[in-house]
């Protein structure tokens, strides 16, 4: 019998992206307060992600557990949520024409042997230029508002795309191929 797979995710987008890969999740949203900032952006998404996954593998005997959280990092510089539209359109006039990182730290957990699996993975993002009027038009769409970085690429900021160089699926959440690999491995005997 498939062990039940649980996803410490409220992330709708997350939701879709694994069932349209095939993989059927029950969603247990975590309470785990989330580090915001760190100067080292690995550090930070492995902190998080591991913490959703031990909050939740808690309430499971038996299940694999996701631990998933993703940000975008230019020059360095972790890009959060934006605070208003200011805000927003600054972030994006800084990315246009160059090339971020997203990385998403996952943690998965067998709760019924314990073994507990780490990973960050890293896709390059590379925007064109953009007009003002562009920026303008994708900013009124108030598509910017909640996302870290001030776009979801699976919005109208896909217009904005010159180059991907990795797994495109990270840049919405979570790195399907190197999840799929790793729920390979988590359900192996520890040996």
């Amino acid at each position: 019998m498939k062990p039940v797979i649980i996803l410490a995710s409220s992330s709708i987008w997350r939701r879709r992206l694994l069932k349209k890969h095939g993989i059927n999740v029950k969603v247990h949203v975590s309470k785990f307060k989330e580090m915001k900032m760190h100067k080292n952006p690995r550090i930070l998404v492995l902190h998080n992600a591991r913490g959703k996954a031990r909050r939740i593998a808690a309430h499971y005997k038996s299940g694999i557990i996701i631990g998933v959280d993703t940000v975008g990092v230019f020059k360095g510089k972790i890009l959060g949520k934006p605070n208003g539209r200011k805000a927003a359109q600054r972030m994006l006039k800084m990315l246009f024409g160059h090339t971020h990182q997203i990385m998403t730290g996952l943690c998965l957990i067998n709760t019924q042997n314990g073994k507990e699996l780490t990973a960050v993975v890293t896709t390059k993002m590379t925007f064109r230029k953009v007009t003002d009027l562009e920026l303008a038009q994708y900013l009124d769409g108030g598509e910017w508002k909640g996302k870290a970085g001030s776009y979801a690429i699976q919005g109208r900021a896909k217009k904005f795309v010159q180059k991907v160089e990795g797994e495109l699926t990270n840049v919405v959440g979570v790195p399907v191929n190197k999840l799929k690999e790793m729920l390979v491995k988590i359900q192996k005997p520890l040996v």
